[in-house]
């Protein structure tokens, strides 16, 4: 099994509602690339280290998962690529396997 993170910064335009249905269809797309959502943290809006689109503040979305898809990396950031609302994504394959939260 191969564990996985992936950071993705939503638009400081997108109010709450817009930011979950976003946010769902991500945890969508990544069960539909046959990976296991272990958790999922929104940090909230913060200041970027540098603008994007002309945007001083995004949305930070952490989700980690596991999952035996190999083309997993390519797969989520290339559909991440052509989402609108995301400034900026990075998925990062993890050694071991992420603490799951009891909250979920």
């Amino acid at each position: 099994m191969r564990y996985y993170e992936t950071l993705f910064i939503i638009s400081s335009d997108y109010k709450h509602d817009k930011i979950s249905y976003l946010v769902d269809s991500v945890e969508k797309q990544f069960k539909k690339m046959d990976a296991n959502i272990l958790n999922t943290n929104d940090w909230g809006k913060r200041k970027m280290a540098y603008r994007i689109n002309g945007e001083k503040y995004g949305n930070y979305v952490l989700i980690q998962a596991e999952t035996e898809n190999g083309d997993f990396v390519k797969e989520i950031e290339n559909w991440m690529k052509y989402t609108e609302g995301i400034l900026s994504y990075l998925t990062v394959r993890l050694d071991e396997k992420p603490v799951v939260k009891e909250n979920q």
